[in-house]
């Protein structure tokens, strides 16, 4: 398998003293393709791509530390809620109903438990409908939404690679046990 991308490794913008970084003309095997892919969600957003992507893992990360932090601090008085995404793919309905009753209190009146089941099933409805698709844009298929044994198995030998990378598999483990520990120690929705 081979990846390719094109552009520039650095486009310099006289008029706004501005570097960007852009896309190289590579062509990368599918470990070295998955390594950029995995650095970016890991740790890089940038003027490169709007800052509509990346980082999202050391993000993550650093926001369930800084909820700890805070949770010390502020004696217990903060309550935090973690969903997993698998719980989500698995019932987005449900979720939603976790975090509304979450922020709204589960035994709010104001907006009632109907209002808010019917905002739970309007969400998973349109989960569903961009799932169906196989993302969100028409056409657009993604390696997390294979059917086939082949896709399967593709993205068992991606999982691989990444589990026998020395520089990001401890990162993504470390991640994997913050999150890990924040759904077992996130509230209870009564």
């Amino acid at each position: 398998m081979k990846i390719s991308a094109r552009g520039c490794i650095y486009n310099w913008r006289a008029a706004e003293g501005v570097m960007i970084l852009c896309y190289v003309v590579l062509e990368l095997d599918s470990g070295d393709g998955l390594r950029l892919a995995t650095a970016q969600m890991i740790a890089v957003s940038g003027v490169a791509n709007k800052h509509l992507a990346g980082g999202d893992v050391a993000r993550m990360a650093n926001n369930i530390v800084k909820l700890k932090e805070l949770q010390a601090y502020a004696h217990s008085e903060v309550e935090v809620l973690a969903l997993s995404t698998k719980d989500f793919i698995k019932n987005a309905a449900n979720s939603t109903m976790r975090f509304l009753d979450f922020i709204f209190g589960a035994n709010n009146t104001t907006i009632s438990r109907e209002k808010r089941w019917e905002a739970s099933k309007t969400q998973q409805e349109t989960f569903d409908t961009q799932t169906k698709r196989g993302t969100r844009k028409k056409g657009a298929s993604h390696i997390t939404q294979s059917t086939t044994r082949k896709e399967k198995k593709t993205k068992e030998t991606l999982k691989e690679l990444l589990h026998n990378d020395q520089d990001l598999f401890p990162i993504l483990q470390l991640t994997e046990s913050l999150e890990n520990e924040a759904l077992a120690a996130s509230v209870t929705v009564v």
